[in-house]
C-alpha cells in the first residue's frame, strides 16, 4: 500500500486547460463497472475490519485517511520481517474522506469511505505481478471506470520500488520508538533513480511549464513507472518529486514516453519562506500534473502550490 504523503497545505491553482490527444493505448473505452477485479471482490474479504490494524496514513492533497489491515497470514509475515508472504496473505486498505469538525476546526473527522483496495498473494495466479493480485473499488464496492489491466500494471510497477519489503509499502506502526529515528528507515524515495536531462529535449507539452531559469530537469529513470501511469501514480509520486526538487535545486519530473502524461514539481526558493501547517519555515513548491476527466480522450494540466519544509 502506498506510503508517502506530504505534510503540506494545498492551494489549488488552475495552470492551464491545454490538452493533447491520447496515445493509441489510452484510447480504451471505459469498462463496465463490476464487483470483481482480477478475480477478487470485497465480498470475499468483508470481515477485513476485524483483521490486524497495520498502519494509518493521511493524504493532505486529497484529505483522505487511509487505514491498512492485514489478515493473519500477512500479519505473521510482517512480523517475521515482511519479505516472504505465503499464498493467502491479504492486505486491505480503506480510504476515508475527511472534513473539518465545525466544533473543533483544527481537527479533521471521517466523513465516509471513498475507496477500497486489496492486495492478495497467490504466487501461481499472479506470477506476472510478483505474486500479488490487486483489486481497487469505489465506495459502492464496484470497480472504477478504468482499464483493470492498466490499473494492475501501474500498481505492480509502483510496488516494485520496495522489493526488499516483499513489494509491500505498509509497515506496522512504531509507537514505542523515536519517530524521527524510524522515519529515515522507512524512506522509499531512495529506491528511485533520477537522471538529468536538458529541458529543451522534453516534449513541447512539458517544456512549456519549465521556467526559463531551469535549463535542466531531473527525470525519474524507471521504465516500469513511466510506462504504467495511472492518476494514482501521478498523484502519489509528488512527495518523492518534491524531495528531489529540493535536493537538486531543479524541477523533478515523472513522464511517459510520449510526453502526454506527467507529474512535475518545482521548488521556488527565491519566493521567500512560506509556513508549513506545523509552523515551520519552508519552500514554496509548484506541482504541475496531468489529469484525465471522465469520458474524455484528452489529458488536461492542473497545478497546485504548497509549502514544503526542507527537513524531511
Amino acid at each position: 500500500m502506498k506510503v508517502a504523503c506530504l505534510l503540506v497545505a494545498l492551494c489549488v491553482v488552475i495552470i492551464s486547460s491545454a490538452s493533447l490527444a491520447d496515445t493509441p493505448s489510452d484510447n480504451v473505452a471505459p469498462k463496465t463497472e463490476s464487483r470483481v477485479m482480477n478475480g477478487y471482490s470485497l465480498e470475499q474479504f468483508k470481515d477485513f475490519l476485524q483483521w490486524r490494524l497495520v498502519t494509518v496514513r493521511f493524504r493532505r492533497d486529497t484529505n483522505e485517511m487511509r487505514i491498512v489491515y492485514a489478515n493473519d497470514k500477512a500479519w505473521t509475515a510482517l512480523q517475521a520481517g515482511g519479505k516472504n508472504y505465503p499464498d493467502g496473505a491479504v492486505f486491505a486498505k480503506i480510504g476515508i474522506s475527511t472534513e473539518d469538525d465545525p466544533a473543533f476546526t483544527s481537527s479533521a473527522v471521517p466523513s465516509g469511505a471513498s475507496r477500497y483496495q486489496l492486495m492478495v498473494m497467490d504466487h501461481a495466479k499472479n506470477s506476472k505481478t510478483d505474486g500479488w493480485g490487486y483489486a481497487l473499488f469505489s465506495a459502492n464496492g464496484k470497480t472504477f471506470e478504468q482499464n483493470p489491466d492498466e490499473q494492475t500494471a501501474a500498481c505492480a510497477a509502483c510496488h516494485r520500488l520496495v522489493p526488499e519489503r516483499g513489494y509491500v509499502f505498509s509497515q506496522p506502526m512504531k509507537l514505542d520508538i523515536d519517530a524521527s529515528a524510524f522515519r529515515g528507515a522507512n524512506s522509499v524515495g531512495s529506491n528511485l533513480r533520477f537522471v538529468t536531462k536538458d529541458a529543451h529535449h522534453l516534449a513541447d507539452r512539458i517544456r512549456e511549464y519549465v521556467p526559463a531559469e531551469f535549463p535542466q530537469v531531473r527525470v525519474v529513470d524507471n521504465a516500469g513507472l513511466s510506462n504504467n501511469m495511472i492518476q494514482g501514480t501521478i498523484d502519489e509520486i509528488r512527495p518523492t518529486l518534491a524531495k528531489e526538487a529540493l535536493r537538486s535545486g531543479v524541477p523533478a519530473l515523472l513522464m511517459n514516453a510520449a510526453g502526454t502524461r506527467f507529474s512535475m514539481v518545482i521548488a521556488h526558493h527565491q519566493n521567500g519562506a512560506c509556513r508549513s501547517p506545523a509552523g515551520k519555515a519552508g519552500v514554496e513548491m509548484l506541482a504541475i500534473y496531468t489529469i484525465k476527466p471522465d469520458a474524455s480522450e484528452t489529458y488536461r494540466v492542473n497545478g497546485n502550490t504548497y509549502c514544503e519544509t526542507e527537513v524531511r
